[in-house]
């Protein structure tokens, strides 16, 4: 699957998963975009172009901050965000140690799908949050397994 087909892949469940909220889908696909391109710089794994780069700035500083979705709720996703990053900038220090602390990293780095189901949570409530939240986490595709072997290969 080519990364168009992956975006339409992840709207599609997002719309379901938001119940169609566009902003909130604009919102997760937005923290998406900026969250694997981050990755990418830091990890200098995959060469990303200019335009890349301007997209995921455009993302963070303006497309994000005026989403109405983000606007209504920033006090209660903006903490989250934050927590989110440092769980991944943990990762990235833990992933260099043993496997125990690679194990850790690999549940870290999936910490962003948190903001998705408190999305959920802020649209739907404690119950739709409850009944979607497992198949959102399912939305990280990256096996332990093929980690371990990223990690021994980095």
């Amino acid at each position: 699957m080519n990364e168009v087909e992956k975006q339409k892949a992840l709207t599609d469940k997002l719309l379901y998963f938001l119940k169609g909220d566009q902003n909130a889908v604009d919102f997760c696909v937005n923290l998406t975009y900026i969250a694997h391109l981050w990755d990418d710089l830091i990890d200098k794994n995959i060469q990303r172009s200019d335009a890349d780069i301007n997209d995921a700035f455009r993302a963070a500083l303006i497309d994000i901050p005026c989403n109405p979705f983000y606007v209504h709720f920033r006090t209660h996703l903006a903490p989250l965000m934050q927590s989110a990053i440092l769980q991944w900038e943990d990762a990235n220090i833990l992933e260099r140690g043993s496997d125990h602390d690679k194990h850790m990293a690999y549940m870290l780095r999936a910490s962003f799908l948190q903001i998705f189901c408190f999305c959920a949570y802020l649209i739907g409530g404690s119950s739709w949050a409850r009944q979607v939240g497992p198949e959102m986490r399912r939305l990280y595709e990256e096996t332990l397994e093929s980690f371990m072997e990223e990690m021994k290969n980095a």
